[in-house]
């Protein structure tokens, strides 16, 4: 898979996602428990179809400043994943794991 030269804002995930992209979760820190609270460290990746079918991937990046969008707790992760419209994921613990994210078939 190449990399895109560009970034993704994340304002357009959900789009990619609903148009059959993926999303890849790649832990950067493992998952500790602080307070009743699981922290990490979580970086993400749209990954997509290009306009000559070879699959893309693009660093998701916040708006404003275009600097990477990182997720710090596992709860977040869980909500951004319902926001995006995934209903099964699994999420990477440790670090230099990475799952991929897709919407499910019967998602209808």
């Amino acid at each position: 898979m190449r990399d895109r030269s560009s970034v993704r804002k994340m304002a357009g995930v959900r789009e990619d996602v609903l148009a059959g992209g993926t999303l890849e979760v790649e832990c950067i820190e493992g998952a500790q428990k602080d307070k009743g609270v699981w922290r990490g460290l979580w970086r993400l990746f749209v990954c997509t179809a290009g306009d000559d079918g070879a699959p893309l991937r693009a660093l998701v990046v916040v708006a404003g400043d275009a600097s990477p969008k990182y997720i710090v707790t596992v709860s977040g992760l869980v909500s951004l994943a319902v926001e995006l419209g995934f209903t099964v994921v699994n999420i990477p613990l440790a670090a230099g794991q990475k799952e991929v994210w897709e919407i499910a078939e019967d998602n209808g």
